[in-house]
């Protein structure tokens, strides 16, 4: 299970900032969940395949050029963590930032995904200041 939770975490990191969902709905469970930081602009929980949708389609509309660089990912047969650099822009304001994602699976599927970001209040302000 580790080496196909490692597998489906890179498939939807790619394919989801490329906006191709569809090719990756397989893997998201019917209850599914992520929780983003109440001060960012997208915020709140996200639920399904359709939160899945949702919650990508938010942060790209919150950022501009939005990527995220994966340094290493740690994995068991449940949990895979993974951490990047967020980096992205918005109003020509570039930034680039330290994240750690926790995503959960059972039976092939994600069932909850978890961001920590290294500085919330960095993003919120930046997004309030370019609004």
């Amino acid at each position: 299970m580790r080496e196909q939770n490692l597998h489906i975490v890179e498939t939807m990191i790619d394919r989801g900032l490329a906006g191709d969902f569809e090719s990756i709905r397989q893997f998201v469970a019917d209850d599914f969940v992520a929780t983003e930081a109440d001060c960012l602009p997208y915020r709140g929980e996200f639920r399904g395949f359709d939160g899945y949708v949702s919650l990508m389609m938010a942060l790209a509309e919150a950022w501009d050029d939005l990527a995220f660089d994966i340094e290493q990912l740690i994995a068991d047969d449940r949990t895979v963590a993974i951490r990047g650099t967020l980096s992205g822009q918005r109003g020509g304001k570039k930034f680039a930032m330290p994240v750690v994602e926790l995503w959960d699976f059972e039976q092939g599927k994600l069932i909850a995904s978890r961001p920590y970001y290294f500085d919330t209040k960095e993003l919120a302000d930046l997004y309030a200041e370019t609004n």
